[in-house]
């Protein structure tokens, strides 16, 4: 819980979070786009851990994918990847392996793999994105501020270092 609080009061001063990525802090939050039914997943810390994380979710489409996305995790981190999005029906997950707001490399890996989810559910729900691309550059941003905004409420989830998951507390 500490390491959770230390991490919300990073992001609300807008300084480095990079402590997501240590092994004294690991987990995520998502949010649920009823505008189209769809949930985005943010898992922050070692991938493979967030497995784990992503088998928690309600859909049984996404538990059945799991084995799926861990082979696209190993082929990415061979890669040296910054990050990794898997689609999976109504859900996308995104896996992170630090979420640190001061770092440009950060912000342009969240961006990129919001982009991967925002690409997805547009298509999945037949939105034409367009010729100037408006409708897929209000999605990218959307998503993108709903993650953040999540993270700065302190509405995450935590992994423990045996791989299970907490809730965040009541707000």
């Amino acid at each position: 819980m500490k390491n959770t609080n230390k991490l919300k009061e990073s992001i609300k001063n807008g300084s480095s979070c990079d402590e997501a990525s240590s092994s004294a802090w690991t987990g995520g939050t998502e949010v649920y786009l009823r505008e189209w039914q769809h949930r985005v997943m943010l898992y922050i810390g070692d991938m493979r851990k967030g497995i784990r994380y992503f088998s928690t979710a309600n859909e049984p489409e996404v538990r059945e994918n799991v084995n799926e996305m861990e082979k696209n995790i190993e082929i990415k981190e061979v890669q040296l990847a910054r990050g990794v999005t898997a689609n999976v029906g109504a859900v996308s997950m995104i896996t992170l392996p630090k979420l640190d707001l001061t770092d440009p490399d950060t912000i342009s890996s969240l961006s990129h793999e919001c982009l991967h989810a925002a690409l997805y559910i547009l298509r999945r729900i037949g939105v034409d994105i367009g010729e100037h691309g408006e409708t897929l550059a209000y999605t990218l941003g959307y998503i993108v501020q709903k993650l953040l905004r999540n993270f700065k409420k302190g509405i995450v989830w935590t992994v423990k270092d045996d791989g299970t998951v907490v809730p965040p507390p009541e707000l």
